[in-house]
């Protein structure tokens, strides 16, 4: 399986009076479109749809990721994922950094989208009303299993891209923390508490990453999708501590408040029954899960519950 990712992580000091929303994804979000069409934008037209330039346009690949008019199969598909993700986390000595994914063909555009996110940040109205001066940037080494520092905005690294090295599956129980809202949906319903089922996670993690693959790399994942999806609703919660999460959003494009809820907490499974399932759950980690995952939602972790199993450090 290969999927191309390369994590980013962006430093940045807050130098205005006002505090960290509770969920700055969709502001980082607006901020890198407004700012992206700006830089990148080929005609200057209202929108994407019926440009000329629409399938070379790095605004309209990356922001309004179109279907290729090549794509077959693809085509039955209203819309493809958008190969980034955005996640901001607020460190111990205050310190901000903005975590930063990009996935397949997305890796070339680390400098555009570096730049384009310091300006945003540094320039009014910034992000979420908070101006914000760049301090560093560094860049996942996934051989070293830690962070490589980086430079200022003239010297970025060269784009390393990796495929997720898989470890293998523990025989014990893992846990799977929920970090960030879940959203999901089952029959044009939001999955909560009390309906979710493994099978929930594992469908829109693998069904997340065929897409991606198809769609941002030159290869496609060859899987039965039917009997993985079958097996997965066989797979039982050995235990869930579950809660839903209540987040809103201001939509400036439909000047209204949308709910970005969603599901947090932790659940446990037998390490056992999880063969067939293992390295997408993995790559998972890397790509989110779920809706809004370019705000940063459905991020997730797994632990091994076996204090003799170890896993590979993740960004």
């Amino acid at each position: 399986m290969n999927l191309p990712i390369s994590h980013y992580r962006v430093q940045f000091r807050n130098e205005s009076n006002r505090s960290a929303p509770a969920f700055a994804g969709n502001a980082w979000r607006g901020a890198l479109g407004h700012a992206l069409r700006r830089t990148a934008c080929l005609t200057g037209a209202d929108e994407c749809t019926g440009c000329p330039m629409r399938y070379r346009c790095d605004y309209a690949y990356l922001f309004d990721t179109p279907i290729p008019p090549d794509a077959n199969k693809l085509r039955l598909y209203k819309e493809a994922p958008h190969p980034y993700v955005l996640h901001e986390i607020t460190a111990d000595d205050g310190t901000i950094h903005l975590h930063l994914i990009l996935i397949g063909h997305a890796t070339q555009h680390a400098s555009l989208m570096i730049n384009t996110l310091i300006r945003s940040a540094s320039n009014p109205p910034g992000i979420a009303g908070r101006r914000l001066d760049y301090l560093a940037h560094e860049q996942w080494n996934e051989a070293a299993g830690q962070w490589q520092a980086g430079g200022n905005t003239s010297g970025f690294l060269t784009p390393a891209p990796f495929s997720p090295t898989c470890p293998a599956k523990p025989d014990g129980d893992i846990l799977i923390d929920l970090q960030t809202p879940l959203r999901i949906r089952r029959d044009g319903r939001h999955v909560g508490v009390a309906l979710f089922h493994f099978a929930d996670l594992f469908g829109h993690a693998l069904r997340r990453i065929s897409l991606l693959m198809a769609f941002h790399t030159p290869d496609e994942l060859i899987v039965d999708y039917k009997a993985l999806n079958q097996a997965a609703r066989a797979v039982a919660l050995m235990d869930k501590n579950l809660q839903w999460l209540d987040l809103t959003r201001h939509s400036s494009r439909q000047h209204t408040a949308m709910n970005l809820g969603g599901l947090v907490g932790q659940i446990r499974l037998a390490g056992a029954e999880l063969a067939l399932f293992w390295p997408y759950l993995w790559i998972g980690q890397h790509t989110h899960v779920g809706r809004s995952t370019t705000m940063g939602l459905g991020r997730y972790r797994i632990r091994s519950m076996d204090d003799t199993a170890s896993f590979p450090a993740l960004p």
